[in-house]
């Protein structure tokens, strides 16, 4: 799994890097805008998933359990 930082700030572009530049807050505003909704949906569903994975693991060795005891159980009544 990828995690990436965003970091948006303001700046100058005195002290901006050669061939780098300062975002003016339009721009700013405008990727909040468009996209911050979808990285903190992507985000979201990304623990989701971690969520539900762990889930399942739990559930197959508590059901993997639950197979032996009732074998157990049909082998006694056998």
């Amino acid at each position: 799994m990828t995690h990436l930082l965003l970091a948006l700030e303001s700046c100058s572009n005195l002290a901006a890097l050669s061939g780098s530049y300062c975002a003016d807050q339009n721009v700013i505003m405008s990727i909040q805008q468009n996209f911050m909704g979808f990285y903190s949906f992507q985000i979201r569903l990304e623990y989701l998933i971690l969520k539900t994975q762990l889930i399942i693991k739990t559930f197959a060795k508590l059901y993997a359990q639950f197979l032996q005891l009732v074998l157990a159980i049909f082998k006694k009544i056998i």
